[in-house]
């Protein structure tokens, strides 16, 4: 169990394990499919929530993790969630990194 435990690390198994769930889920349908989606986002926004504590909002590993998200919204074809996310990811990575 990694709650309480908010380490770059643990947010990275977080991710890992959520992309996981996703990959699972595309395998899938019905019930099980919604509980892999389920599964897949709890571990994505705790691994979003922690990065963001750690790093803040800009940094390379949050916005990692906000693709993510996006990636776990296109797979509930929340498509304009999705898009919206991907454009805040553009945004901060512009601003903190260069537009290169």
């Amino acid at each position: 169990n990694l709650q309480g435990k908010e380490t770059s690390n643990n947010a990275k198994i977080l991710g890992n394990i959520g992309k996981l769930y996703l990959s699972m889920a595309q395998k899938v349908q019905g019930v099980q499919r919604t509980q892999l989606l389920e599964r897949a986002r709890e571990a994505l926004f705790d691994s979003l929530d922690i990065r963001q504590k750690i790093h803040g909002n800009n940094h390379k590993e949050t916005i990692t993790a906000k693709i993510l998200i996006a990636s776990y919204y296109q797979s509930q074809s929340k498509l304009k969630d999705a898009a919206s996310t991907l454009m805040e990811c553009l945004s901060s990575a512009q601003t903190n990194y260069g537009k290169e």
